[in-house]
Formats: structure tokens, sequence, C-alpha cells
């Protein structure tokens, strides 16, 4: 699982959210963490749709956790951004591969996608924002 720049932003939007006492726009988010404003709202929209975010229009409106920081987890961010896949393709879709039925090395890639997948649904972004 590839640490992808949508992640990495989304996480520390994400983060950004979970620290504010109110609700923060996409503008504010984005100046403050150097984004790209367009960018970033893909972002907000794709973890919104995920249930991981509220969002309120109007002048005190902004982006909120739909949940309580501690059951989040960072799995969660990433499936809702289409990061969490795997290692390599052919686990996840053997047809990918001509090889896949017969490869050695395929089980190697998907134990250690499980392990790093064990790892991203054990951190919170609870665990994120209080420093881990």
């Amino acid at each position: 699982m590839k640490v992808t720049r949508r992640f990495r932003y989304g996480l520390r939007a994400v983060a950004a959210i979970a620290t504010s006492p109110a609700p923060l726009s996409a503008a504010r988010i984005a100046k403050e963490q150097d984004l790209s404003p367009k960018y970033l709202e893909a972002i907000l929209g794709a973890l919104r749709q995920a249930g991981l975010l509220e969002a309120r229009r109007g002048p005190r409106g902004g982006y909120r956790l739909a949940r309580e920081p501690a059951s989040i987890r960072l799995f969660d961010i990433m499936a809702a951004l289409g990061d969490g896949q795997g290692l390599v393709d052919c686990v996840r879709c053997p047809e990918s591969c001509a090889r896949a039925p017969c490869c050695a090395t395929r089980p190697a890639w998907a134990l250690a996608g499980e392990r790093i997948r064990a790892v991203w649904e054990g951190i919170t972004v609870a665990d994120v924002v209080g420093g881990i």
C-alpha cells in the first residue's frame, strides 16, 4: 500500500479538522496546509461521501468530523480515497497477471499487504492528533 499524496493530504486535512473547535472551510485548510484548494475539495468530497466528514454551508459553515477521532482509523481514510488496494495488483486481482497462479512471491505480497493494512487499521485520528 503506497502512501499516496492524496492520502497524505487527506490525513493532514482530517487532523486539522479534528483539532479545530469550530468547522473549518476548505479554503482555510488549503491555506494553512499549503494545499491546492481544488485538489483538496476533491479529497474532502470523497471523505464526506464516505461518512467521515460532515459539511455545512454558510458563514459559520465548513467541515467537521462525522465521528469521534478515536473511531476513525487511518485505513478508513485510505479506503475512502481509494488508496487501500494493496501492494501489488495480482493479490487483489489475480487475472491481472498471467503468472499469478504459479508465482512463488504472490503469497509474500499478500501477507505483507495484510500486515501493513493491520497497521493502518490500528492507528486512529485520535492517535495522530495526540502525537501517537
